[in-house]
């Protein structure tokens, strides 16, 4: 009987898993995303204590639409738009400018239907900065 009953759940685990991967990027894609927080995080690369600022969103003030056709527009503080792709946590985004700036390469860290937030390395010659966006619909 306690075979019978560990088989049936390790069936029901094993049918109720998505393999496919699909859903998490359908989330993406659909109405526009509005931006609320933005918080970048600098590590000194010689070991001093990371800094954290908070910058300050008016509502409404910039908004990000992920099209089925892989296409992106983002308006409002500043102004991209260009192809994209979503591959397992990666998002990345690629203008349609000649000569534009390389493709911007974010970690998405949570995706559901109503709430995207995004992180995106980068570094200068002083410190490593990690700049995390919070987006809803």
């Amino acid at each position: 009987m306690k075979n019978l009953l560990l088989a049936c759940v390790l069936l029901g685990g094993l049918t109720g898993c998505n393999k496919g991967g699909g859903e998490p990027a359908a989330a993406l894609v659909g109405p526009t995303w509005s931006l609320q927080s933005q918080v970048v995080v600098a590590t000194p690369k010689n070991g001093g204590a990371s800094t954290s600022s908070t910058r300050p969103i008016p509502a409404g003030s910039s908004t990000h639409t992920y099209k089925a056709d892989g296409t992106f527009l983002i308006t409002g503080i500043g102004y991209a738009s260009g192809t994209y792709s979503y591959t397992g946590k990666t998002l990345t985004l690629s203008s349609t400018i000649v000569n534009g700036p390389p493709p911007r390469v974010l970690t998405v860290t949570e995706l559901a239907a109503h709430k995207l937030v995004t992180v995106e390395n980068g570094e200068d010659s002083d410190n490593r900065y990690a700049d995390t966006v919070t987006l809803t619909r």
